[in-house]
């Protein structure tokens, strides 16, 4: 199957699972409600706790209190801080694992569509192990970035300047060309590694209802027998979805230029922008759809067929 046939299939397949975009939106509001809530509660406490104390009636012992209150306070908001945190990715595991389910069996012609049942039973089977895979796949996004950063700027600040600085002019900028190049090939592998081995991952825990382990060794091997296919399929739908990006953000300076050219119309310019940013917003979680939907499609198009007892032939989502 041809690339552009897999992103038409995952337009098809996102289009009927238009409904996880309203899952992402009420996840979002429940993200938002719980940050009101402990924040109000914060303030609350702040409030309660806090000594009123006159600047001109200072003393050691107001002092030592007010100290130990503000470090009281500086831990109750990191507690805070670390339930809202635990709170966002138990809501966004949840939400990934049944939006992945009910694309995932579209695109295998199971189902016509999302379907709440399968939404509601797929987060709650899979809720804990798409948590481990977020944090495994966040701690690996970490040091990877920690990585580059330490290799760019040994290369920069320990080799390159010092030779600059030395006289060594042609020499550093002989060094410079490679270096950088070397830099963006080990960039653009290692955010291919990321897409596909996070993108990958978390279909294969969903689709085999597996654990992180194995989920992680299955997306080695499907991008080990799939590499430079793989390679070639995410660049194009990237490179297809920036320009759709783009586009719109050209739309959008094109409809506010008149605005923005006119006088004392900062009122208009800002009503104008709310409904340009709210359809950006939708862009992006349109987009977003588009691309786990043919990451579906491709994965479904490439796997190992499936056994004798789950072997039903999946029909094609047009």
């Amino acid at each position: 199957m041809v690339y552009l046939e897999i992103i038409r299939q995952g337009v098809r397949v996102g289009n009927r699972n238009l409904a996880v975009l309203l899952t992402q939106f009420m996840a979002g509001l429940a993200i938002g409600f719980v940050l009101l809530v402990i924040l109000f509660v914060f303030a609350l406490m702040a409030q309660l706790s806090l000594p009123d104390i006159v600047v001109k009636d200072l003393s050691l012992d107001s002092i030592q209190t007010l100290f130990n209150m503000s470090v009281s306070l500086l831990a109750a908001g990191a507690l805070f801080g670390a339930a809202f945190l635990v709170v966002v990715m138990v809501i966004t595991a949840f939400i990934n694992s049944g939006n992945l389910s009910c694309v995932l069996s579209t695109a295998r012609g199971v189902s016509h569509g999302f379907r709440a049942d399968e939404f509601r039973n797929a987060g709650n089977r899979h809720v804990f192990n798409m948590l481990g895979l977020m944090l495994v796949w966040g701690a690996i996004a970490l040091g990877m970035t920690v990585v580059l950063g330490v290799f760019a700027d040994a290369g920069l600040y320990r080799i390159l300047l010092p030779m600059k600085e030395g006289g060594h002019r042609l020499a550093a900028f002989t060094f410079y060309v490679p270096f950088m190049a070397t830099i963006a090939l080990v960039n653009l592998f290692a955010n291919y590694a990321f897409v596909a081995g996070w993108s990958f991952s978390s279909i294969i825990l969903v689709d085999e209802g597996s654990g992180v382990p194995s989920a992680l060794r299955g997306a080695y091997r499907f991008i080990k027998a799939n590499f430079w296919d793989s390679f070639l399929f995410i660049f194009l739908l990237l490179a297809m979805i920036f320009a759709v990006f783009i586009l719109a953000n050209l739309l959008a300076v094109i409809v506010l230029l008149p605005l923005n050219i006119s006088r004392d119309t900062s009122e208009a310019v800002v009503l104008g922008s709310l409904p340009i940013g709210l359809m950006n917003l939708l862009l992006i979680m349109y987009m977003g759809l588009v691309a786990t939907s043919s990451f579906a499609v491709y994965y479904v198009a490439h796997a190992t067929p499936p056994t004798a007892e789950n072997s039903t032939p999946a029909p094609s989502p047009s």
